[in-house]
């Protein structure tokens, strides 16, 4: 299905989460696309925030052991 299709199908598209539009479109069974703004998901990988979190929580408990 190409762009054009699926812009024409508004009832498959969903809520941009960065720009708000409804024109966030599922690509694949795990990738969904903004057509109006070019937001990406990949909803097979792991969220950056969520390593990040666990990185600084890791560290904390860390320096807590080190004191």
């Amino acid at each position: 299905m190409n762009t054009v299709d699926l812009y024409e199908r508004r009832d498959i598209l969903q809520e941009c989460p960065r720009c708000g539009k409804r024109a966030l479109a599922q690509t694949s069974s795990m990738k969904f696309n903004c057509l109006w703004c070019g937001f990406r998901r990949n909803l097979s990988e792991p969220e950056q925030g969520s390593v990040l979190f666990l990185l600084a929580l890791f560290g904390s408990i860390f320096l807590l052991i080190m004191l």
